[in-house]
C-alpha cells in the first residue's frame, strides 16, 4: 500500500510510503495478534503477545494516519478521504485477502474464504480507485 500511495500521492514520497506503509503493516498486525489471543490456527492461545502486538499495530496505524495527514496540510477534506481510502478500506482489502486465502488453503472452508476473497478483492480496489481520486482532487485544491 504504501509503494502505491507513495506514486499516487503529493510531496515528499518516501514520507507518504511509510505513513501508508504503517497503516497497512498496522491492520496486519491486528490480525496477527487476534489470532495470538484466540489461537485459531492450531495454536494455544496466548494473550501476553496477543496484547503486545495488537497494542505495537494500533501505535504503527496511528503513526501513519498522522504522519499521511502531516504530510498534506492544506488538503483539507480531500486529503482525509484519502488518507481514509488508501490507509483503511485499501488495507482491510489485503487483510480480507490473506484471511480468504488461509480460509481457502489452511482451513479448506469454501464458503467464508470465497465470500473474504471477494470482499477484500473489492476493498482493495475501491480502495485504490477512490484514494487516486480523493490524491487528484487534493492537488487541484492545493493549486
Amino acid at each position: 500500500m504504501g509503494g502505491i500511495a507513495g506514486i499516487v500521492g503529493e510531496g515528499s514520497k518516501i514520507r507518504t510510503a511509510l505513513s501508508y506503509g504503517g497503516m497497512a503493516l498496522g491492520m496486519m498486525g491486528i490480525v496477527i495478534g487476534i489470532n495470538y489471543l484466540t489461537g485459531r490456527y492450531d495454536t494455544t492461545p496466548n494473550q501476553t503477545h496477543g496484547d503486545i502486538v495488537i497494542a505495537l499495530s494500533l501505535v504503527a496505524m496511528l503513526a501513519g494516519f498522522v504522519g499521511a495527514m502531516i504530510a498534506r496540510p492544506k488538503g483539507g477534506m480531500a486529503a482525509l478521504s484519502s488518507v481514509i481510502m488508501l490507509g483503511v478500506i485499501a488495507p482491510l482489502g489485503i487483510v480480507a485477502v490473506t484471511v480468504g486465502t488461509i480460509y481457502l488453503i489452511v482451513l479448506q472452508s469454501q464458503g467464508r474464504a470465497y465470500l473474504l476473497l471477494g470482499v477484500g478483492a473489492v476493498c482493495l480496489i475501491s480502495g485504490i480507485a477512490c484514494g487516486s481520486f480523493a490524491e487528484s482532487r487534493t492537488r487541484i485544491t492545493t493549486r
